[in-house]
């Protein structure tokens, strides 16, 4: 036995399952035989012949009587639900059944397997094997025999054997298994004496193999089906062999009588007999050479089930004893591991166990270190190299900087290089190991050949540099295609470059995909560098344009070039002849060099001003073209072709008709150009009319002569085409033209015909007819006002405006004219002092002015801008309107308009008496009261004392100097009597929408309210006798109704009209003595 056998451990943990007198009651005295397991359940077979399913929750049942007289062997498909069994009939008859649980594991209420097929057999067998496809059927038989069928076992018909092996000496076959290796079927078989393979691929064609003369006893082979290596497994008394069909494989030293061998999950059971009550178990990986498990285990009845299922080990014996072995998770085993250092260990079983790339790099991090620890250097790095891509390399590299551990380090390094995961400082380290080495012929390798990619080639180019071997830098930069650093090179380093090296690497680096990158950083130092080798440097600047005009990225090199204009302008011309859209800019910037050559010889340099003409003709071809920096260009150097071109696409029609003012008062031919200016572009800007008239008006100046007075000199039909414009299209009033031309020198006689024009219009008629119509109706209403304020008004409706029943007492009267009923009034109306009926056709007026006065004035200033912009001869109309609304008032007085009802009842009576106290209630005669029934007066409460008499009446009906049994009706406030009972009925037809109200709480203003006249007549003689003065409407008075207004404080008054202090006056009781 060799060391690596020598290591064990203890991964499992074995226990006795409780379960003993369940398995015991269904066996009912009858001995376990056989077993097998797959499909989440375990079968048993006994020597009674019936089938025992066990389950997870270890619930045993019956599910077939298979054979009369016992099972030999039970084995369950792991693909397929199908069960074989092998076992004896009847004396000297045996026989295999094909079972199929599939209806047990479709209904649960199903209790018994499904035979499907029966195969008889008059000599025993012994073992038998079943292909998983269900097409192949081994038996074995005691004589030594093998018999092979081909066919569906799961159908009724027949089918034939053929036989495999004959009788010999081999002795009773013990085992057989069948393997598939690719497309080829292997059929292992075990005898007493012999392991024979056989290749049974193709029927008729069946091969035997040379195998070995050595057998095994019943139950001491198996296949290691799933493991990295497949054998056929055979258990002797000295060691345990494995067979591939080439011949024997390794063996493994486990002596004893062998039992039983099972092999599950990559692990080998091996069950050895050490006395008659006591076994050793053990259980080993075959994969990575270790014993996973080792105990003896002590029954007097002997094993002889071991079966797998739910990741648990099962062994049972003949009396039906349950044991079972659980794994150790892979953790707890990887701790055992690292505690007893057993790292190659650790790596084999992270490895089958599909370990990712961070957790074995975790397990070589460890192994390192613990070789390390150790002094073992080279084993060590070697584990650390493993670990490239997941660990940092700097917790290796500070190990190994020792000067004695520069080789370690060096491997280290290449390993990382070649890995590609090299970094600037990793490769500068590596080339500083090999220099402090003088491996210089690894340095020209590592340079030279192709194959040694793993540099990092522009962090060995630094350390070339650093360490003075320019050419080695130069040869790996040319070999990288880096031609940026050969560039460098070449101006840093090399004190005199050979001019034919410079352009045959500045002609590599205008091809490269970096020529933008390159250039930029290096193109000012290559322009001094060829002036500096060519002292003249015209054919040098060919040689670079030529250069450049070839490189894809001409265009982004521009700006390197800005200060040498020999460069830039022959590559600008270059790019202008097959320009792009995006090419704007550099256009721009070729038309500002054209302008600066031109600005030096204006008067002589003809060429330039063609070639300015002719790039501002392709400009309107290029999207990208800036035409405002055109503009400014040609303004600072005062060219006034590109000026009028660039205003002309900038839509800057003002500033050029400027211009051509401009050159009109310079030569007075040109007046025609300027009028076409204005014709032309007014169809776009219709207000360039009004620009064009206010360039022509300019005021005179008194110290101007006259010969360069520019109104002096501007044409008549000029003017008279440009007033003709301003009138037909209504584009300033003729008040401010007329205006602005009495203050310039244009004679009269050019006005005239538009004059003339001004006079002959309609309009000034129809505005006039518009203004008496509005006087007259302004006038009216001040006459309306006036009577309503001076003279009585006189009720005569005879029936209610809401039932259209007759009136009677008590009743509302409104000045509009409308009469109700007191409790419909109190049924409909939305308040006490508006009609219902008016109410409706002013809510919408009402509401529009409610709006518009909440209005802030950020709106209004938005709103007043927009529509006087869009106004263009009707402004007046627009200043009319907002004027109406307040937006030239402060801004603090817009909020406080006044309330339309506030100022309605200050149109009032006032009346300056109460009622006369003289007069008693029941004096007065209802025709008397109703003749003063809409006579006017102010709310209660303001300064001077007048009341309109309904507000009197109803002040009497709550007051307690006036009995609550008068004529006029009943007490109590609007809401009050706003009851159930007062609502008309449905189907009554009204003028005006019913209004449903809630009671509201008194106003505060009622608080204040002063005491009413003491009787009616008192009050009528009050109204009648009252001289009324005339009130301005629209004066702005205090408004004293205001029910936000701080109410003076009142004293309480007793409620109790018995008491001592009680103001009754004695005169006005009828029936006083």
């Amino acid at each position: 036995m060799t060391l690596f056998q020598c290591r064990r451990f203890q991964f499992f943990d074995l226990e006795k399952v409780d379960l003993d007198i369940s398995i015991k009651e269904h066996l009912k005295g009858s001995i376990v035989r056989c077993g097998s397991s797959g499909r989440g359940r375990v079968l048993v077979g006994d020597s009674e012949g019936s089938v025992h399913s066990i389950s997870r929750q270890f619930e045993t049942k019956a599910v077939a009587h298979a054979h009369l007289k016992g099972l030999i062997q039970i084995h369950q498909l792991k693909s397929s639900p199908y069960v074989i069994t092998l076992g004896e009939d009847e004396p000297g008859l045996y026989s295999i059944k094909v079972w199929d649980e599939g209806p047990l594991e479709q209904d649960a209420t199903k209790t018994q397997l499904l035979l499907k097929k029966v195969i008889r057999f008059s000599r025993l067998p012994t073992c038998f094997a079943v292909h998983e496809n269900l097409t192949l059927l081994a038996v074995g038989f005691e004589d030594g025999e093998i018999q092979l069928y081909r066919g569906e076992l799961t159908r009724e018909r027949n089918i034939r054997a053929r036989i495999l092996l004959h009788e010999a000496d081999h002795g009773s076959i013990t085992g057989l298994f069948f393997k598939t290796m690719n497309s080829t079927v292997i059929l292992y078989a075990a005898a007493q004496n012999a392991i024979i393979p056989f290749d049974v691929t193709s029927k008729d064609k069946e091969m035997k193999f040379p195998g070995d003369k050595n057998g095994c006893e019943m139950y001491c082979s198996c296949y290691s089906e799933g493991s990295s290596e497949d054998h056929f497994i055979v258990g002797r008394s000295d060691a345990v062999y494995c067979y591939t069909h080439e011949g024997r494989g390794p063996c493994y030293g486990f002596d004893g009588e062998k039992h039983m061998l099972y092999f599950f999950r990559g692990y080998l059971v091996i069950i050895a007999l050490l006395s008659k009550d006591t076994y050793n178990l053990t259980i080993f990986d075959c994969a990575n050479k270790f014993v996973a498990f080792a105990s003896s285990l002590r029954s007097p009845e002997p094993i002889r089930v071991a079966a797998c299922e739910w990741g648990v080990l099962f062994l049972l014996t003949a009396d039906g004893t349950f044991w079972q072995l659980k794994e150790k998770d892979l953790q707890s085993k990887m701790a055992v591991f690292y505690k007893k250092n057993h790292y190659d260990l650790a790596i084999k079983v992270a490895k089958s166990n599909n370990f990712d790339a961070e957790g074995m790099a975790d397990i070589f991090r460890q192994y390192g270190d613990h070789l390390y620890n150790k002094g073992e250097l080279d084993g060590a790095i070697r584990q650390y190299s493993k670990t490239v891509g997941k660990l940092v390399p700097s917790y290796v590299v500070r190990k190994y900087l020792d000067a004695s551990r520069v080789l370690n380090l060096l491997e280290y390094l290449e390993v990382i290089h070649k890995l590609g995961y090299a970094t600037p400082d990793l490769t500068t380290l590596l080339l500083n190991c090999l220099t402090k080495l003088k491996l210089n012929e690894k340095i020209e390798h590592y340079v030279r050949d192709p194959s040694c990619d793993f540099l990092e080639p522009e962090t060995a180019i630094q350390v070339f540099r650093k360490g003075g071997m320019s050419k080695q830098a130069y040869q790996l930069a040319k070999q990288h295609n880096l031609y940026g650093s050969a560039l460098q090179i070449l101006l840093e380093d090399v004190r005199d470059p050979c001019k034919e090296d410079l352009y045959e690497v500045l002609e590599n680096v205008v091809q490269d995909e970096k020529a933008e990158e390159i250039l930029r950083r290096f193109g000012n130092t290559l322009v001094q560098l060829v002036s500096q080798t060519d002292p003249k440097a015209t054919d040098a600047w060919k040689k670079i344009v030529s250069l450049l005009c070839k490189s894809s990225v001409k265009r982004e090199l521009v700006d390197l070039f800005i200060p040498n204009k020999e460069i830039l302008v022959p590559l600008l011309e270059n790019i202008s002849q097959e320009f792009t859209p995006d090419d704007g800019p550099l256009m721009n910037l070729l038309l500002e060099a054209y302008l600066e050559h031109w600005s030096k010889n204006k008067d002589t340099d003809v060429i330039s001003k063609e070639k300015i003409l002719a790039l501002l003709s392709k400009a309107p071809d290029c999207a990208s073209w800036d035409w405002p920096r055109a503009l400014l260009a040609c303004k600072m150097a005062e060219f006034s072709p590109g000026e009028i071109i660039a205003y002309e696409k900038l839509g800057l029609y003002n500033d050029l008709l400027e211009i051509k003012y401009k050159a009109a008062l310079s030569d007075p031919e040109l007046w025609s150009n300027f009028l076409e200016t204005c014709k032309k572009y007014a169809k776009n800007k219709p207000t360039l009319w009004k620009e064009g008239f206010y360039i022509i008006t300019i005021p005179h100046d008194p110290n101007n002569t006259g010969e360069n007075d520019a109104n002096a000199t501007c044409p008549g039909y000029v003017v008279q085409e440009i007033l003709t414009k301003l009138l037909d299209e209504n584009l300033m009033e003729p008040l401010p033209i007329l205006d602005r031309m009495c203050r310039t020198r244009i004679k009269l006689g050019t006005a005239r015909q538009f004059l003339t024009k001004i006079l002959d219009r309609k309009d000034i008629e129809e505005d006039k007819e518009e203004s008496r119509k509005l006087l007259n109706k302004t006038a009216d209403v001040r006459k309306r006002i006036e009577d309503i304020r001076t003279k009585p008004s006189t009720f005569q409706s005879i029936r209610c405006n809401a039932c259209s029943q007759k009136l009677d007492l008590p009743s509302v009267h409104f000045l509009c004219l409308h009469s109700f009923h007191q409790h419909c009034f109190d049924s409909y109306a939305t308040n006490e002092k508006d009609c219902p009926i008016c109410f409706q056709k002013q809510k919408e007026m009402l509401g529009s002015e409610a709006a518009e006065r909440k209005l802030s004035k950020a709106a209004l200033d938005a709103d007043f801008t927009l529509k006087l912009s869009n106004a263009r001869a009707n402004s007046f109309t627009v200043l009319a309107e907002f004027f109406s609304k307040g937006i030239f008032r402060d801004e603090n007085q817009i909020g406080d308009n006044k309330d339309p009802k506030t100022e309605v009842q200050k149109l009032r009576v006032p009346t300056e008496q109460a009622f006369d106290s003289s007069l008693q209630a029941g004096k007065v005669t209802e025709a008397r009261l109703r003749l003063h029934e809409g006579s006017m007066g102010s709310y209660p409460g303001e300064s001077d004392g007048s009341a309109p008499i309904e507000t009197y009446l109803e002040s009497m009906r709550t007051s307690r100097h006036v009995p609550m049994s008068s004529s006029l009706g009943t007490s109590g406030s609007f809401e009050a009597r706003r009851s159930p009972n007062t609502q008309p009925k449905l189907g009554t037809n009204l003028p005006f929408p019913r209004v449903h109200t809630s009671p509201a709480p008194p106003r505060k203003s009622e608080v204040s309210k002063p005491q009413p006249p003491s009787t009616i007549s008192a009050a009528v003689a009050a109204q009648s006798s009252k001289s009324v003065e005339p009130k301005n409407p629209f004066e702005e008075d205090e408004d004293k109704n205001n029910p936000f207004l701080e109410a003076e404080e009142v004293p309480p008054q007793p409620k109790n009209p018995f008491e001592e202090d009680d103001d009754y006056d004695s005169s006005l009781n009828p029936f006083a003595e």
